[in-house]
């Protein structure tokens, strides 16, 4: 546990670097699809150098996610339901993750850890992919309205 913190100090001083000034639901999917992609190649892994390595792009992409989620909802959030919205989100987090522990269990015991990180990755891909063409189409349909309402 003591490595905890330092990493978490490492994504941050690497996302510096990568991360816009403000938040953005393309980093967002960004870092969703990123962190599919980590558990997918870290299922067949049997190597510890190659899984710390997708562990470590896994942590990373899912700052990403998480800090770009929340900045996002508290940005949109009127001020008197602020505190109920991130509230909100820390329940999606922390009070379903037993849920998701429960279901990886479930998987590791069916096929190994293999088809629990297998499953883990194509449902995140699968998400982050539905989620992006739902971003486009909105992004298209407030560019049609916007070309309507010009004079």
């Amino acid at each position: 546990m003591p490595t905890r913190p330092a990493a978490t100090d490492l994504d941050e001083v690497v996302l510096l670097g990568a991360h816009p000034r403000h938040p953005t639901m393309e980093i967002l999917l960004l870092g969703t699809t990123g962190y599919g992609v980590a558990l997918l190649a870290l299922a067949p892994e049997e190597t510890l150098t190659a899984a710390l390595v997708l562990l470590f792009a896994s942590g990373v992409c899912f700052t990403l996610w998480t800090s770009n989620a929340n900045s996002l909802l508290q940005l949109e959030a009127p001020d008197h339901l602020r505190g109920r919205v991130v509230g909100l989100f820390y329940f999606g987090f922390a009070g379903t993750g037993s849920l998701g522990g429960v279901i990886a269990g479930l998987l590791a015991s069916a096929g190994g850890t293999q088809l629990a990180f297998t499953v883990a990755g194509v449902v995140t891909i699968a998400a982050s992919t539905a989620a992006l063409l739902a971003l486009r189409e909105h992004q298209r349909l407030r560019l049609a309205l916007a070309t309507r309402l010009r004079p």
